[in-house]
């Protein structure tokens, strides 16, 4: 789990520090992110292969348990990004 954020010269600010909590945590902001901005998400997500087969394969298979089960805060306790984006998209 990302426990501490520290960005340099990266977005509008020549630093910025994030700590994060033990529950979902989101940032918003532009979708027009920059590129520097793009591409230290891109190197964090790839770092930590939070895009990896394994990962992918694990969200999905929260999402068919909450499907099959219909036990929403299940997936919110197991999956809470996946529980957060079907919620945003009115899937649950």
């Amino acid at each position: 789990m990302l426990k501490h954020l520290t960005m340099i010269n990266v977005g509008p600010a020549p630093t910025m520090e994030l700590e994060f909590g033990k529950r979902m945590n989101l940032l918003t902001g532009d979708k027009a992110l920059d590129s520097k901005l793009k591409n230290a998400a891109k190197n964090t997500i790839t770092r930590l292969k939070l895009d990896s087969v394994e990962h992918n394969q694990m969200r999905a298979k929260h999402y068919v348990w909450y499907l099959r089960k219909n036990d929403e805060e299940t997936l919110k306790e197991l999956s809470p990004f996946i529980w957060n984006e079907a919620q945003r998209q009115g899937m649950l």
